[in-house]
């Protein structure tokens, strides 16, 4: 896991169940990344080249970033004298 969802989801998910969350992300990297070096194989016996799991790739990575913006949370709430969370 990429150090900056570790961060992300540190931000955007707070308090005492931070840690089944964060669980359950690390989870769906395992479940997302098992299959991914298999057809990545398999696609390129197929069509010879990288180019289609380059782009599931990509879109994988729109789709994740998309998600991350939706989650995140639309107001800020102060907290304490100086501190804004």
């Amino acid at each position: 896991m990429h150090p900056a969802a570790t961060g992300a989801a540190a931000d955007l998910f707070q308090g005492r169940h931070f840690g089944s969350i964060f669980g359950g992300i690390t989870f769906g990297f395992g479940i997302g990344g098992a299959p991914s070096s298999w057809l990545g194989g398999y696609l390129f016996d197929k069509m010879g080249s990288y180019h289609v799991r380059l782009i599931l790739a990509m879109v994988a990575i729109v789709v994740a970033l998309a998600s991350m913006w939706l989650a995140a949370p639309r107001k800020v709430i102060a907290r304490g004298a100086n501190r804004v969370i």
